[in-house]
């Protein structure tokens, strides 16, 4: 229950990348994560990246989920 992150407060700014083929881990439980995270908590968008499965988004020769992945980073890294 501790590292149930649906009861934990966002402090910091989010970014979630879940691919829309992912069979390990379904998409609606980002979508419901990120509907949870209300106007008191940190920023948290959701992104579905397309044809991509549970750990295309680290694989550097997926044509899009990497760039996005490295964006995401960038985009954290300067707030």
């Amino acid at each position: 229950a501790q590292a149930d992150p649906m009861r934990l407060t966002l402090t910091t700014p989010a970014i979630l990348l879940h691919g829309d083929r992912d069979a390990d881990v379904p998409t609606w439980l980002s979508q419901n994560y990120q509907r949870a995270r209300g106007t008191e908590q940190a920023r948290c968008r959701l992104t579905i990246v397309p044809d991509c499965e549970h750990f295309g988004l680290v694989e550097p020769s997926h044509p899009q989920a990497y760039r996005m992945l490295v964006r995401a980073i960038g985009t954290l890294a300067a707030t």
